[in-house]
């Protein structure tokens, strides 16, 4: 009942705001991102790369395992909370309720996230947004009071809210804006693939016997060996110079 009692909440408040949200917030985001791109040196911010180009940068492939570290871990969670809940002795309502809270802390970070794009680049805020996720996973690895459902749906929140917003704007500051599309399609699926990937990989590790809480802190040092990658492939697009 609490499930769906969420599910309505969802529906009728906060996905029509999300809509008109997006709708309101692309031309802004696409303006951030040129901006983004002269900031970096000149000869990067006036090229655009095609997506054969990309696909043979050493920056993507250090950045990808960061980029779908919260496609993977996130989808993996949530299609696997109800085993979560039974692992930590939560009830089932308890954790599938508090879905709206997630999905507020995604639209409230989502906005937040939009001035600070346009302030401090997305290629600075990328990496930093597997901090939240990171706290969320080890808040279920150490602890197993129902009360920590509340900070880890929000953290899981906060990181989503930042990806979602920052990833448009962080491929046209990496590779420029003419070929944008195709870049970003492939991205997106990445994502997917990622998504994917993730409830297997879960429930492949705890049928062979491994504790939700070990899972978790394996996919937190995932996640920040991804953020150091991050790092390195930003650091390499802000230094390095087209041959």
């Amino acid at each position: 009942m609490a499930y769906a009692s969420s599910a309505v909440l969802l529906s009728v408040f906060l996905v029509p705001l999300a809509l008109y949200l997006l709708r309101q917030n692309r031309r802004r985001l696409l303006d951030c991102a040129d901006d983004g791109m002269k900031q970096v040196t000149t000869n990067w911010a006036n090229r655009s790369w095609t997506r054969s180009e990309v696909l043979h940068d050493t920056r993507f492939y250090l950045l990808i395992p960061g980029y779908l570290a919260p496609s993977i871990i996130t989808t993996a969670l949530f299609l696997h909370h109800l085993t979560l809940a039974d692992a930590k002795g939560w009830s089932h309502g308890w954790i599938t309720g508090n879905y709206i809270v997630y999905a507020t802390s995604v639209v409230v970070t989502a906005l937040a996230s939009g001035p600070l794009i346009d302030h401090f680049r997305a290629m600075k805020l990328m990496p930093i947004s597997l901090l939240p996720l990171m706290v969320a996973l080890l808040l279920v690895a150490i602890f197993d009071h129902y009360q920590i459902v509340l900070p880890y749906m929000i953290m899981l929140g906060i990181s989503a809210g930042v990806v979602h917003t920052a990833a448009t704007a962080m491929w046209a500051e990496l590779y420029g804006l003419k070929y944008l599309g195709a870049i970003k399609s492939l991205g997106v699926a990445l994502m997917v693939f990622g998504s994917a990937l993730g409830p297997i990989t879960l429930g492949g590790l705890m049928d062979s016997g491994k504790s939700i809480e070990i899972v978790c802190v394996w996919f937190a040092m995932y996640s920040f060996i991804g953020m150091i990658f991050m790092y390195l492939a930003f650091w390499n697009s802000i230094t390095s110079r087209i041959p």
